[in-house]
Formats: C-alpha cells, structure tokens, sequence
C-alpha cells in the first residue's frame, strides 16, 4: 500500500476519531458520568491511533534516512524491518566517516598546538636561563670601589674572600643547571 493510499483511507477517519476522543474526554472530566464507557471508547481510539502509528513508522524510517519512497519497495513486515536496518547501517556508515576525519582533524591541530607550546617553553627556559646567569654575573662582580690592579703580588693577587667563592659556587651551580635544562631541551 502506498502513502497517498494510507492517507487516503486513514485521513478522514483519525480526524473524526481525534473530534470524538476530544468529546469523550471532555465529557468525562466535566460531566463524570458515563466514566467506564468513555474509558472504552478512550482505549479503543488509542489503539486505532496506535495501529496508525506503528504502520507510519516506515514511512518516518524513509523520509528520515532520506532515501526516497521509488519504485520499488518492500512489502511485508520483515521486508521493511530489513529496509530499516539497511538504511540504519548506510546513516552509521556515513556517520562513522564523518567522525573519523572530524577525529584527525583535531587530532592535527591539538599536535600543531602542543608544538607551538613546547617551542614556547623552550624559548622561556632559555630566557629564564640568560636572565639567571646574568643576574649572578652581576652579583659576582666586585664593587666599584674595591677594584684592584692585579699585578702579580698585589693584593689582588690574594685569595678571593669567602662572599666571592660563594658567588663562584653559585654560579657553577646555576650553570649546570642551564646545561641540564638545555640537554632536556634538546631531547625533546
């Protein structure tokens, strides 16, 4: 049975069966009488709506899938049962496709990003790194007014006091410590 039949013979009909329902509800909640035969012509127009229902199904299946009423199409219930699965299957496929590329898409730009973030801590480490060795570069240096000549049996020529081996020892450690972070660096 085709669509335009379907309608054809069911149009008229479920819209009387809509008019009745309504009145039969109505009188059943105003009035309050006759409740247990309102009840029943209430479940029989249920069900004749539910019929309608589970036969519009197919014709939802093939508007939605968008595969078209054509020429030819199946019949009998198992036919269309098929039909569903079929056309179910063909949206799945299409969809799993369409989330599969999505997926690499964003794949490539989270890998894009995380580059960009690494060259961009790298580029920190290395200042943080200059700003380090400059900042205990200065602090090594001695004062204007206790520079020295450092002839050679001068008092420059003394051992260093403890603050300037300090500072030394400092600086050894803040420069293996750039080395370490640039060896990380370059592993990664």
């Amino acid at each position: 049975m085709g669509l335009k039949t379907w309608k054809k013979w069911t149009d008229r009909p479920l819209m009387v069966l809509s008019v009745v329902f309504l009145v039969v509800y109505s009188w059943e909640i105003l009035s309050r009488t006759h409740i247990a035969l309102c009840e029943t012509v209430i479940n029989v127009i249920w069900v004749v709506f539910v019929v309608d229902y589970v036969v519009s199904l197919w014709w939802a299946f093939v508007t939605v899938t968008t595969v078209g009423y054509g020429d030819f199409s199946p019949v009998t219930f198992q036919g269309k049962i098929i039909a569903v699965v079929l056309m179910f299957t063909g949206i799945a496929l299409i969809g799993i496709a369409t989330a599969t590329l999505a997926s690499w898409i964003v794949d490539q730009v989270n890998l894009e990003t995380d580059r960009r973030e690494d060259a961009r801590e790298k580029e920190v480490a290395k200042e943080a790194a200059q700003e380090a060795i400059a900042f205990v570069a200065a602090k090594a240096r001695v004062p204007e007014g206790n520079k020295r000549a450092a002839a050679p049996g001068s008092a420059a020529a003394m051992p260093p006091s403890p603050e300037i081996e300090l500072l030394r020892e400092e600086v050894r450690e803040l420069a293996a410590m750039v080395a370490g972070l640039r060896a990380e660096l370059e592993r990664r």
